[in-house]
């Protein structure tokens, strides 16, 4: 059971699932550092992933908040936005690259980060990645491309499990 020396980076925790997360982390004694695109307060930091350079200003922030460890990372946010075929290409790009830098890129950076940091500690982690079931089973084109990105973080990152696993033992 985690304690009060444990800190948690929740990615999208200013309200739904996010905030839920959060929540029942306090609730367990772990400190949470969350995140959100706009609000800013105690122990929550503003970063904007449609911006490629916010996971990395999100997360040395978090660790200066944080006295320079961070046990757990929580990839929460994401964006769900229709993207119709009968818009112009350039709409269909942008909207789409939009959707992966936010559900997928900001992700893997941030498990890059919190990888790379644990090794450097020689500690171990968490990392948690939040999807729905239609990233696991699939989505109908039409509906939009969360599912996709979020299913692909999930099996990106799988082999990074390998890795640590063989680092910790």
């Amino acid at each position: 059971m985690p304690d009060a020396s444990t800190t948690a980076l929740v990615t999208g925790s200013s309200r739904g699932i996010g905030a839920a997360i959060a929540d029942a982390l306090r609730d367990r004694g772990v400190r949470v550092i969350g995140h959100s695109t706009r609000v800013s307060g105690e122990d929550m930091i503003a970063a904007d992933f449609a911006e490629p350079i916010a996971p990395q200003l999100l997360w040395e922030e978090a660790l200066d908040l944080a006295d320079g460890h961070i046990d757990i990372l929580i990839n929460n946010a994401g964006l769900f936005e229709a993207n119709p075929l009968d818009v112009s290409d350039i709409q269909w790009l942008d909207a789409r690259e939009d959707t992966l830098r936010i559900n997928l890129t900001s992700a893997a950076q941030l498990s890059r980060f919190a990888v790379r940091h644990w090794l450097a500690e020689d500690t171990g982690g968490r990392i948690v990645h939040v999807a729905s079931r239609a990233g696991h089973r699939g989505i109908r084109p039409i509906t939009g491309t969360m599912p996709r990105p979020r299913a692909a973080c999930w099996r990106c990152t799988r082999p990074s499990r390998g890795n640590m696993r063989a680092k910790a033992s």
